[in-house]
């Protein structure tokens, strides 16, 4: 009885042998697949999308620079001809240069966009207006140059005209904290979603509100000193 088992199993073995084998080439095949499917998504699926992304971007860039002036002046600030000019200086003076995908109208049209401030509601800050109080509340209004003040935030649009104004904070609050308040406030500063105003740096930055970038100068008398 244990010669016929033994002997079964020796049947068995070549079987078990052609399985492995066949589940090794199974393997390989399904890695060949894999690498065949990578390679066919790299050399066609990612080419046809960057075809079709560099086809869009031309479209649009097309678009603007070919279009009327209002075009120019809504997406860039700056009309055709001075588009135009500003390209051969760039490559002139510069020494801008196409590259493999983008063109220097391309570099110059991606620039200006972000400097066109778009969405931009205006810009806002506080001033100092001199107030006369009792001699208690001196303190409270007394500000860093021991001037009396109150003071008083102001918004405008881009056209200028203001469109908010809050008073009443003492002139030793800081320009944050008023700000805070006119945001808080049931009928004060509202900045719809995805628009932004421009702010100092005496403002935090964050939604709703864009500052400068650290340690640059922006104040018009450090402007008529040093620029």
């Amino acid at each position: 009885m244990a010669r016929m088992i033994v002997s079964k199993k020796k049947q068995m073995l070549p079987l078990l042998e052609f399985f492995r084998c066949l589940m090794n080439v199974i393997s390989l095949l399904q890695i060949l697949l894999y690498l065949l499917i990578g390679k066919h998504y790299k050399d066609y699926v990612l080419k046809s999308d960057s075809y079709f992304t560099h086809e869009a971007r031309q479209l649009n860039l097309h678009n603007i620079i070919f279009h009327k002036d209002t075009m120019y002046v809504n997406q860039l600030r700056i009309n055709r001809y001075a588009f135009a000019k500003l390209c051969d200086m760039l490559c002139a003076i510069g020494k801008l240069r196409d590259t493999k995908h983008v063109t220097v109208e391309e570099m110059t049209v991606l620039f200006l966009h972000i400097l066109a401030h778009h969405n931009c509601l205006g810009a806002l800050d506080g001033t100092y207006i001199w107030v006369n109080v009792l001699e208690a509340d001196k303190p409270r209004y007394r500000t860093r140059k021991n001037d009396i003040t109150t003071n008083v935030l102001g918004v405008c649009s881009q056209d200028m005209q203001f469109t908010f104004v809050l008073l009443s904070w003492e002139g030793s609050v800081a320009d944050s904290r008023v700000l805070r308040d006119a945001v808080s406030r049931k009928h004060g500063l509202k900045v719809p979603c995805g628009f932004y105003y421009l702010v100092d740096a005496g403002y935090p930055n964050g939604e709703g509100f864009l500052t400068p970038y650290r340690g640059q100068r922006h104040h018009l008398n450090d402007w008529r000193i040093g620029h």
